[in-house]
């Protein structure tokens, strides 16, 4: 208007710029959202550069040079990281498409200058020419990688969704796992051998299926206190067994915690023998045991004619696989060290036989010789003590760095490849939508799921590999059937042949000599022989004391066969007979043994040992 009024048309041009200021930036920032976006696919390789570098860094962080480029680099370890920084460090909008940041995560600070600080454990210089990383006194070079907010916004914006879905959960269950035991074709499918498998936790790609075959034929368990291992082994049995019956998987429990670490899986039906800390002597019986068992299963390959117990497996006919799941194997070791040998020889035999370990321990380190070691097809790390432990067990730093708060976080290590999973906790019912945020992730109903698969194998039962020791007494309810001239002496004991006989004797096969020391239970021995005799037609008969009549009893006897002669100290019986008629009946008492008659004596450890010649039976009491 004021143009058109003075005629100065200038002044109309003058008005213009202001609105033209105004619509200019709009204008520009309308084209440059047409433009492409930044290009995704060559950050990855910018970032696995960093990501490379990002691995052995710990502790606090600082990245020092111009503001753009320490911002740049920074943004590059947080993308390579997939984490953000921890609360109350720097942040930018596009972090929040990232996932929250973890126990144990290091600090990344940017100091905006060159003077490297004092606190900071790794220093990061971002010069135009290069970046230089100095930790803990050494330097090294890396290349120039820099992130502007808008690539950083892109990649994360982009990479967010597969990221989280790839991400592993801090908790899971059994039941939450594809293929549970419900489902699973359990048994040996004709022409087929025995598959024994069950998932045990989850990777980032799906379940975690623990097959004996492809992981074994041994696995070697680590982790620290309060890691999960116990949980662990839980539910690789109780999966196990849930998937697989007793006519096709037995298993040996050794738990050095008391029996409380595996506590749920002692009233399995699969269960073949218990061995705990709490009755350390069984650790004889029970390598006895396993011993045997596998030779049976060498002589019954070879009696069926089979090059493999694979290939017996897929004929049928086979016995179960054997599992022997040993908890704190070190102190196993510790306390029957002269058993490492025993132990060697098993898992170099037992992988062709269908025996399978899992040793599960915190330090393994002297533990597991390097001869066990070779046999082991496995390792699962969780989180362990220090760095050496964890190179050694999966050949990286990685399981030393997972973070107390992730019991159950583990790592799989088959040859040179490593598998990350969370271990499901043992429990049959599957995680709640939705739970109270006070609800720990240690929730797990262990005992309800032991119960459900002892329910679902209730109709077989697992053959003890060994038998439990003998009793302190025994009665008569357990007095067995004896033929009609027997006579019970008691129950022996052989582990390494897993058999626990009834001794009897018969007198008309020869005498009976029990030797040992003073208060051993010899007269108790030779009353419980006494009190039977009757029952078989014998008249029990105890020599006396005084020497006179003992000889008047010799000689009566010589010609009566329906008596049972019970001398209570031989020794001291001889040596009086000698003085009785010239030693006559000294004589008499040593022809009465000779022929075989019924005597049964009892000698001291340092007696007349020849008098144990004409015996048929010999009992030596401790």
């Amino acid at each position: 208007m004021m143009a058109a009024m003075t005629g100065r048309w200038w002044i109309l041009a003058l008005g213009m710029l202001y609105p033209s200021y105004i619509l200019a930036p709009a204008i520009a920032g309308r084209l440059r959202s047409r433009q492409p976006p930044p290009d995704l696919a060559a950050i990855p390789s910018r970032l696995a550069e960093s990501r490379a570098f990002w691995g052995g860094l710990t502790g606090t962080i600082a990245i020092a040079g111009d503001e753009q480029r320490a911002r740049g680099f920074a943004r590059a370890v947080v993308l390579a990281r997939g984490r953000a920084p921890r609360e109350g460090a720097w942040s930018e909008p596009w972090m929040s498409w990232l996932a929250a940041a973890q126990p144990g995560d290091a600090d990344v600070v940017i100091v905006g200058s060159d003077d490297p600080p004092s606190w900071a454990d790794t220093v990061v210089r971002a010069a135009p020419t290069g970046t230089t990383i100095d930790a803990r006194g050494r330097s090294r070079a890396a290349p120039v990688v820099s992130v502007s907010s808008e690539a950083a916004e892109a990649w994360a914006r982009a990479s967010a969704g597969a990221s989280r879905s790839a991400a592993l959960p801090s908790t899971t269950r059994l039941a939450d796992l594809d293929g549970g035991g419900d489902d699973a074709a359990a048994g040996v499918k004709a022409g087929a051998p025995r598959r024994i498998s069950a998932p045990i936790g989850v990777t980032a790609v799906g379940p975690l299926i623990c097959d004996l075959d492809a992981l074994g034929p041994h696995l070697l368990v680590a982790g620290t206190t309060g890691s999960g291992k116990s949980a662990l082994l839980e539910t690789l049995v109780l999966a196990l067994a849930d998937r697989h019956g007793p006519d096709d998987l037995i298993i040996a429990l050794i738990d050095f915690k008391g029996g409380a670490g595996l506590r749920a899986c002692m009233a399995l039906p699969h269960i073949a023998g218990t061995l705990t800390d709490l009755d350390p002597h069984l650790a004889r019986r029970a390598l006895a045991a396993l011993a045997d068992e596998l030779a049976e299963r060498k002589r019954s390959l070879a009696a069926a004619g089979f090059a493999s117990f694979h290939a017996w497996e897929a004929a049928g006919g086979a016995p179960p696989r054997l599992l022997v799941v040993a908890d704190e194997y070190q102190e196993l070791v510790a306390h029957y060290r002269e058993f490492l040998p025993d132990l060697t020889r098993l898992a170099a035999q037992g992988r062709s036989l269908g025996l399978h370990l899992v040793l599960a321990t915190q330090r393994p380190a002297g533990a597991v010789t390097p001869e066990v070691r070779a046999n082991i097809g496995s390792t699962i790390a969780l989180r362990v003590a220090s760095e050496a432990e964890s190179r050694d067990l999966v050949g990286s730093a990685d399981a030393a760095d997972i973070p107390r708060a992730l019991p159950g976080r583990a790592i799989l290590a088959v040859g040179g490849d490593r598998t990350p999973f969370q271990t499901a906790l043992p429990s049959a019912e599957p995680s709640p939508p939705v739970s109270r945020w006070s609800r720990t992730a240690q929730d797990a109903d262990a005992d309800g799921l032991a119960a459900r698969v002892a329910s679902r194998w209730s109709g077989a039962r697992a053959k003890e590999l060994w038998l439990t020791p003998l009793p302190e007494s025994l009665g008569e309810a357990e007095r067995p059937r004896l033929a009609p001239n027997d006579l019970w002496l008691g129950r022996g004991d052989l582990p390494a042949e897993r058999a626990q006989p009834d001794l009897t004797w018969d007198p008309a096969s020869g005498p009976l000599v029990v030797a040992g020391p003073a208060g051993s239970g010899r007269t108790t021995f030779l009353g419980t022989v006494a009190a039977q005799a009757r029952s078989r037609g014998l008249d029990p008969i105890w020599l006396p004391d005084d020497a006179r009549e003992a000889g008047r009893t010799v000689a009566l006897l010589r010609g009566r066969d329906d008596w049972l002669l019970l001398v209570d100290d031989a020794a001291r019986a001889l040596a009086g007979l000698a003085e009785v008629d010239r030693g006559a009946r000294h004589e008499d008492l040593i022809n009465m043994l000779a022929w075989g008659k019924p005597i049964a004596l009892a000698l001291p450890l340092a007696g007349p040992q020849r008098l144990a010649s004409h015996a048929s039976v010999r009992v030596v009491l401790a």
